[in-house]
């Protein structure tokens, strides 16, 4: 997970960008899922790929793919 000095994580209240972490935290409770964090920043795809493909094969596996 990539940490920004003197950051908050989105799911601290603090955190300026909280309400985005609300947002999807509350469509995961209407969906009945869980939120997950991705490793990496805003591209995880790119950035972290490897992790990235390691954290969605189980979602992927669940579709039968």
């Amino acid at each position: 997970m990539r940490r920004h000095s003197g950051s908050r994580q989105p799911w601290d209240p603090a955190a300026t960008h909280h309400w985005l972490f609300e947002g999807s935290q509350w469509l995961a409770d209407q969906l009945g899922v869980s939120v997950v964090e991705t490793p990496g920043g805003h591209i995880p795809q790119l950035t972290h790929a490897a992790a990235y493909v390691t954290m969605l094969r189980p979602t992927f596996a669940g579709f039968g793919m």
